[in-house]
Formats: C-alpha cells, sequence, structure tokens
C-alpha cells in the first residue's frame, strides 16, 4: 500500500480518502534552539493559589493529585 489511494466508506458510501502527501523535508532536532525563552523560575512548583487558578478551582488539593 506504499503510496496508493485508500477510501473509507460507510454502508457503500465513500466518506474518506487518504492520499500520501510529500513531506518538506526531514525534520531536523533542535531547529527551535535560541527562539524560546523561558522565564527564570518557569519550572518552580505552583503555589496553593496557582494550582487552584489553574485547575479552574474545582476543589481539587495538591494532595488529590495523582502523578
Amino acid at each position: 500500500m506504499a503510496g496508493e489511494e485508500v477510501v473509507i466508506a460507510r454502508a457503500g458510501m465513500p466518506m474518506v480518502k487518504l492520499v500520501r502527501i510529500e513531506g518538506s523535508g526531514r525534520r531536523v532536532l533542535g531547529a527551535a534552539a535560541g527562539m524560546i525563552d523561558y522565564r527564570a523560575g518557569w519550572d518552580d512548583p505552583m503555589t496553593d493559589s496557582e494550582l487552584e487558578d489553574f485547575l479552574g478551582n474545582r476543589g481539587v488539593g495538591p494532595d488529590e493529585i495523582t502523578p
């Protein structure tokens, strides 16, 4: 099936056609290096208040979150 079109049908009616597209080339690891800036402390644990805001005040506390 390399490069062939595939038609997915439901009750005999064609619904979806899958076709191969040509990619733009190989992905380069680290292509965005230097383009993203992180603030100092971006990975610090959230305070209880920040966690409540993040969770939309659903009443879920840090003790109730399982990793």
